[in-house]
């Protein structure tokens, strides 16, 4: 199955930022497409009952990702009310080679994502 789109809010300088959340999925993963990791910031909420981890997989070829041998990067989420901010990344090691960001859930993940594109 294919993966789950999130689409960035774009924040502004001295502006406020209309938070839109995208549940998380699990089973198909989710996707940032025409992503820009250097300004990207993510809010990642875990509602299971464990804690669980976030997983932002590390690019798929040596271009445009040429650190990407430097594999994914885990963040652990706290259990029921979780939350963990994570970015900006390094598209050097995280960006896939059709230009967009990959993330990932251990079994069991539940709860919703934020994507915030910083000006």
């Amino acid at each position: 199955m294919a993966r789950t789109a999130i689409v960035p809010v774009a924040a502004s300088r001295n502006g406020d930022i209309a938070e839109t959340q995208t549940a998380v999925d699990q089973a198909n993963g989710m996707v940032i497409a025409a992503a820009n990791p250097d300004k990207l910031v993510l809010r990642i909420t875990n509602t299971a009952a464990a804690q669980h981890n976030a997983i932002i997989r590390g690019g798929d070829s040596i271009y445009p990702a040429w650190m990407s041998g430097q594999g994914d990067l885990t963040f652990a989420v706290a259990a029921s009310t979780g939350v963990v901010y994570a970015g900006p990344f390094d598209s050097a090691r995280v960006l896939q080679s059709d230009r967009s960001l990959h993330l990932d859930f251990d079994s069991g993940f539940a709860g919703e994502v934020t994507a915030v594109s910083l000006p």
